[in-house]
């Protein structure tokens, strides 16, 4: 039947809006919507925990790798590190460094040496050169001292200029010039077969 009813009168048609369907329609996109919206949130929180614990795991790591690093090798044991082995015979300290009426060192004012006896071996397959750069003294401040050079006419004193061989083991001493007050044996020695000093072993001095 047309718009015409049997009466003559125009009937006009219900709007859209007004139709029962059309608000069904309108709840159902509605619905999917905000549940798109919220697993989209959910992903997005999920996504930024795993992160977070990747990056948790990450810093763990790389202190245990840190910590793996900072062997101690208690006095008269030997540590390695590398290629490199070392042991702590011996520590003294003295005002000034004599080894005869013409070869003699003093410290600066305020200052005396600690001198380190060490026994070096090289494990390797290839000579080492004992360079400075690879041994420190280091205090419970964290100050780091590197060693005096000693030029040694009797042979008392390591030389970084020596070289040694693989198989081969040299015992000398290693002088470091702090100041007067310091504990030395509250100090380490650490050593490390990298010369940019990577994972240094540390020996205890008491």
């Amino acid at each position: 039947m047309s718009e015409i009813e049997q009466n003559g009168h125009v009937q006009a048609k219900k709007p859209v809006w007004k139709k029962w369907w059309f608000w069904v329609i309108i709840v159902v996109i509605a619905s999917g919507a905000i549940g798109a919206s919220g697993e989209s949130e959910e992903v997005s929180s999920s996504t930024e925990q795993k992160t977070e614990s990747s990056n948790n795991k990450e810093e763990t790591t790389k202190e245990d790798s840190e910590k793996k690093g900072e062997e101690e090798v208690a006095l008269g044991s030997e540590g390695q590190s590398g290629d490199l082995a070392l042991t702590v015979n011996q520590v003294t300290e003295t005002s000034e460094i004599r080894e005869n009426e013409f070869n003699i060192y003093t410290p600066e004012s305020g200052a005396k040496y600690a001198i380190i006896n060490v026994t070096v071996k090289n494990n390797g397959k290839e000579a080492l050169w004992l360079s400075s750069n690879y041994i420190k003294l280091i205090t419970t401040d964290g100050a780091a001292y590197e060693p005096t050079s000693i030029l040694s006419v009797e042979g008392a004193f390591l030389s970084t200029l020596d070289e040694l061989n693989p198989g081969i083991a040299t015992t000398g001493n290693i002088a470091f010039e702090v100041p007067t007050g310091l504990d030395v044996t509250s100090a380490t020695l650490a050593f490390s077969s990298s010369s940019v000093f990577k994972n240094p072993v540390s020996c205890l001095l008491k």
